[in-house]
């Protein structure tokens, strides 16, 4: 009886082992690499969205229905190659970035010179390039600390340029966290945690003035010649009332001709 018990016992021990030991790798789930998040990133990414300073809802408590986290706070879930230009004229090349877009923050690392990642102050950093397969090319990044906005958080974001001139068009690209809710009468049955992602389109005109846009041409030119007094009336403004806008390259080429045509009509 004895060996029989004590074999019993070993076989329950290794059960429970098994069932505890979820973030080992098994042939069903690949070992993780540096360049993926990992499930403790993922947990810590809760943590931080879910803590009070970060203006996110109450602490939740887990149960089996829990489903886990959907998402990412970075732009992309990798470290993708770029580089960053500080407002020193100091340069991060051949750098891994990670674009935390939820919080606006940007991390790097220079294996194998700087192989720890490190955040960089935001107000050192000037523009920084993302360079991956997922972008189709260079995504250049700016920061514009002189701008007029209402929101702080405009003014202490990142932005993708579009359309450089006179009148910039810019991207911004933002995460927001969205809590589980599958607890209580009045629950939405979402099990997860997720973060979403959120764009948004801004004219930035010669006066450092931030307006929110849409990319149609109406929105577009209202923002455009919100404040003639300040610049010449294009001369083409009437053709640029028929040009259809839809997509991001058509809203940067119409920003183009608005700029390209301005001036006094020539007699």
């Amino acid at each position: 009886m004895k060996p029989i018990l004590i074999l019993s016992l070993l076989i329950s021990v290794s059960s429970l082992a098994q069932k505890t030991d979820s973030l080992r790798a098994t042939p069903a789930q690949p070992a993780r690499t540096g360049y993926v998040i990992s499930q403790q990133e993922r947990q810590q990414m809760v943590d931080m969205a879910s803590a009070p300073g970060m203006g996110v809802g109450n602490v939740r408590t887990f149960d089996q229905r829990y489903e886990g986290l959907r998402g990412t706070p970075y732009m992309f879930p990798y470290w993708a190659k770029g580089y960053v230009v500080l407002t020193t004229g100091q340069r991060y090349d051949k750098a891994r970035i990670k674009y935390d877009a939820y919080h606006q923050e940007l991390l790097i690392t220079q294996p194998p010179i700087r192989p720890d990642s490190i955040l960089i102050d935001r107000e050192r950093v000037s523009w920084f390039v993302i360079q991956t397969p997922d972008s189709n090319g260079a995504i250049l990044f700016r920061r514009f600390p002189d701008l007029r906005a209402a929101d702080a958080n405009l003014k202490n974001s990142y932005y993708r340029v579009l359309s450089d001139g006179p009148h910039t068009l810019l991207q911004r690209i933002s995460k927001t966290f969205r809590p589980a809710s599958y607890q209580g009468t009045y629950s939405r049955d979402v099990r997860y945690d997720a973060f979403d992602n959120k764009t948004d389109y801004y004219i930035l005109s010669p006066d450092q003035r931030l307006s929110k846009v849409k990319l149609t041409t109406k929105s577009l030119l209202a923002a455009l010649t919100e404040d003639l007094s300040t610049q010449k009336a294009p001369r083409n403004l009437d053709d640029l009332r028929k040009q259809t806008v839809g997509n991001e390259a058509q809203a940067a080429q119409f920003v183009k001709d608005f700029d390209g045509g301005s001036g006094t009509p020539s007699n």
